[in-house]
């Protein structure tokens, strides 16, 4: 029982390591820009608010 444990063991690994390597290929592919510096102060400006109206 202990031997099927092990490969049991090591499917879910192989599994686990597959689906890592697609999700790092697939996050490689993807077009990824620095959003503009007139965004980021907006999405800061926005954080502050929501965060004075909260209190």
């Amino acid at each position: 029982m202990s031997a099927y444990l092990i490969y049991l063991t090591y499917g879910m690994l192989g599994i686990l390591f597959l689906f890592t390597v697609i999700k790092s290929f697939l996050y490689m592919r993807s077009p990824k820009q620095a959003p503009e510096r007139a965004e980021l102060d907006e999405r800061l400006l926005n954080t502050l608010n929501d965060r004075r109206e909260r209190e």
